[in-house]
């Protein structure tokens, strides 16, 4: 989006770099913006302490290169959209995992190999080995699974169920329906993306552009996942097509199932726009009616 500001506040989403004692973190911004997509911002985080320490390079945070939601603009007349990277990453844990996404975006000008009989010629990769093409097309199977079932479900409830509480906290029938109305729009698009399989070497599941529905970058963590389960290929796939502007352009509030649950619990209108919490629910692992 192009888009004049009188004046622009920036506010940063530091996640993994909260603040604590012996840690300050600054922001250098322009006086005036006259295009967004130009802005820049230097972020400048600053060790005040005797300790050393060490941080979480959240795809999400300012430590990161990739180009992903670290800071909200706003103005008086409101916000442009956000339409870069929506990553998803594996949930802290004590294996220390680490996000670090660098590259190009291969060009587009060539024609992506279509190989896949079982889903016709709607289903392209690019850069995707024989055995790869053979799993994203059992995680696309599962993932129109996964949505399917996930629609009947939400048709067929009118009030809280233990499924629909968990991860969209207290039910109410206009967020129900914006949650039906996500599952409806994802519908089978699966079965109509192209699959990126050369570009993304960081240890993430995946990362899509919202503003370019169709394709998706598949990163190392997602050949390590179960096709179907928690945290799984199919559900990664689901994932990723919600962040699509034109599926209801969901976010990435929070990871994991932990983070769902407490977000579901505390804000139930955010739970509605948080990817991660469509995920979960589709995958109903383990199952709740």
């Amino acid at each position: 989006m192009r888009t004049a500001f009188a004046t622009a506040l920036v506010s940063a989403a530091v996640l993994g770099v909260s603040a604590a004692p012996g840690l300050s973190l600054s922001i250098v911004t322009p006086e005036s913006v006259a295009d967004v997509e130009n802005l820049s911002v230097t972020a400048v985080v600053k060790n005040t302490g005797t300790e050393t320490l060490k941080l979480l390079k959240d795809p999400r945070g300012v430590l990161s290169s990739a180009k992903t939601h670290t800071f909200n603009v706003a103005n008086e007349k409101g916000s442009p959209q956000f339409t870069g990277m929506f990553v998803k990453y594996i949930e802290a844990s004590t294996q220390s995992n680490k996000v670090a996404l660098t590259g190009n975006l291969v060009s587009t000008r060539g024609l992506p190999k279509i190989e896949s009989r079982s889903l016709g010629k709607r289903v392209a990769y690019v850069g995707c080995s024989t055995t790869r093409q053979s799993q994203i097309a059992t995680a696309v199977t599962s993932a129109n699974s996964y949505v399917s079932a996930a629609t009947s479900y939400l048709n067929g409830i009118s009030s809280g169920t233990t499924r629909y509480t968990t991860w969209f906290g207290t039910y109410s029938s206009s967020r129900a329906s914006t949650v039906r109305s996500h599952f409806s729009a994802i519908g089978t698009d699966a079965s109509s993306t192209t699959y990126d399989c050369s570009t993304c070497t960081s240890s993430a599941y995946a990362y899509v552009y919202a503003n370019q529905p169709g394709r998706v970058y598949l990163c190392s963590a997602f050949w390590s996942a179960p096709n179907t389960g928690t945290d799984s290929r199919a559900g990664t796939i689901v994932h990723e097509q919600s962040h699509f502007t034109v599926n209801g352009g969901t976010q990435d509030i929070v990871y994991g199932q932990s983070g769902a649950r407490s977000l579901a619990s505390s804000s139930p209108d955010r739970a509605i726009q948080n990817a991660d919490s469509h995920e979960y629910f589709a995958e109903n692992n383990p199952a709740q009616s």
